[in-house]
């Protein structure tokens, strides 16, 4: 049983998410944060398995954001996705420690093989951002 939490300010982008997981992955919970201090919060007292972690999420900034629930649970994977595919920050973000990133744009099918294969420890770069995986 997989613990997923899900980081964006946008209801209908939470609700989507957690509709895809819930009919694509057997036995996940999966909880909602609206801004960072809520997920800093729900980090600290619960264990997820995974966060999908919108990069314009209001707070702090991205960076200091992946690093504060890093140092909360150092084994958390992380899923980015935002609509900013801007190389040098997309890079930057990713090699905090994320072991993903996602289009907002991208398809269903696209979203299920990002959760699949992170929460098997393996990476995930969107084929729309393939000028990502070289740089990282």
């Amino acid at each position: 049983m997989a613990n997923i939490l899900i980081v964006d300010d946008n209801p209908i982008v939470q609700s989507i998410l957690k509709f895809l997981i819930g009919e694509n992955f057997d036995s996940c919970t999966v909880k909602e944060a609206n801004d960072c201090i809520t997920s800093i919060h729900e980090t600290r007292e619960n264990k997820y398995d995974l966060v999908l972690l919108n990069v314009n999420t209001p707070g702090i900034g991205s960076v200091d954001h992946i690093n504060h629930l890093l140092s909360l649970q150092q084994d958390l994977k992380i899923i980015l996705f935002g609509i900013n595919h801007e190389e040098s920050v997309s890079t930057k973000l990713l090699k905090t420690g994320s072991m993903g990133y996602l289009a907002k744009g991208d398809s269903e099918k696209e979203i299920k093989t990002a959760v699949r294969n992170i929460l098997n420890n393996k990476k995930y770069i969107s084929p729309k951002l393939n000028h990502l995986a070289m740089a990282v």
